[in-house]
């Protein structure tokens, strides 16, 4: 797939505060791309800076093939986002406020698009009322709803989660998975919900103190041979003993009770039986391979060693 954003390094300051230190990426067609960073990364910044919204200190970014600095309208007119909470018109219903944001973008849909895409975000029986009725998962589907209204080929999503609660916030991935797999959307998402970016992302970049850590293949960066397994056990040395016997390297011992250490998943049922032919007592036993012990292992080593 051909990259539909391209950024070279890319640099802001704000004073004398580093909040992007040369960061490049780039992010192909079709892709639901993860931009993840601990808050205060350079989510945002770099965001606001492809939106338009604030200029770089340094770098280039390229949109479609165009850059942004030279065709900043073309480039707006084509590409959707929600940049923190959406504002709308809270007196007004969501069919009015859908029907504003339409003509702001200036397109005069019909009264059957404006349901169609109701309908899609999941608001179709509820299009006559006011926002200011609405919970902040319904006022998040309803800026769903306005991003996509005239019909972009990228939508940037920073932070879309933030403040919902759990039903809300899988509202928003059923809705981000449905824009990218129905209606081919590429969809930029920044999050710090790892969970929901391991779930939803085929790539993406972690970034920490305004510097690119990673960037690539989901599926590749999270190797399962890596996965980060916990043991418990009141009898940690005759563990650790059969453990190292295996050729497995102990990283951590916590408090007397836990090993820590590295195995591929799918060795996890044969060190198991083993431990209980050697009458090896074991409490409790989990594997934490996911993004967000990845995104903590690169983020802060020493605590998550």
């Amino acid at each position: 797939m051909p990259a539909i954003v391209e950024v070279q390094h890319l640099s802001k300051k704000f004073g004398t505060f580093t909040a992007l230190d040369d960061i490049s990426f780039s992010v192909n067609e079709g892709d639901v791309y993860g931009f993840l960073g601990q808050n205060g990364a350079g989510k945002s910044t770099t965001i606001r800076c492809m939106m338009s919204l604030i200029k770089p200190g340094s770098g280039s970014i390229r949109i479609f093939g165009l850059d942004l600095a030279t065709s900043r309208k073309k480039i707006l007119s084509q590409t959707g986002a929600i940049i923190e909470r959406p504002d709308m018109y809270k007196y007004l219903s969501a069919f009015e406020n859908l029907s504003i944001f339409a003509r702001m973008s200036g397109i005069k849909p019909s009264r059957e698009k404006l349901l169609q895409m109701l309908t899609f975000v999941g608001l179709r029986n509820r299009e006559s009322d006011k926002v200011k009725t609405y919970s902040q998962g319904m006022k998040q589907r309803l800026g769903i709803a306005i991003s996509l209204i005239h019909d972009p080929r990228l939508v940037i999503f920073d932070e879309p989660a933030n403040g919902l609660d759990p039903q809300g916030i899988s509202d928003i991935r059923h809705l981000i998975l449905r824009m990218s797999r129905e209606q081919g959307k590429t969809v930029i998402l920044s999050s710090h919900l790892l969970s929901e970016i391991e779930m939803m992302a085929n790539r993406m970049i972690i970034i920490d103190k305004g510097k690119k850590i990673v960037e690539g293949e989901v599926a590749k960066l999270l190797d399962p041979a890596r996965s980060l397994v916990k043991l418990q056990t009141p009898e940690t040395e005759r563990a650790h003993s059969f453990i190292t016997g295996k050729g497995i390297r102990i990283s951590e011992s916590i408090n007397g009770e836990y090993l820590q250490f590295e195995l591929n998943r799918n060795d996890i049922p044969a060190l198991v039986g083993g431990l209980c032919q050697e009458g090896i007592p074991i409490r409790d036993i989990h594997a934490m391979h996911s993004l967000e012990h990845y995104f903590l292992s690169l983020t802060n080593p020493a605590a998550h060693g």
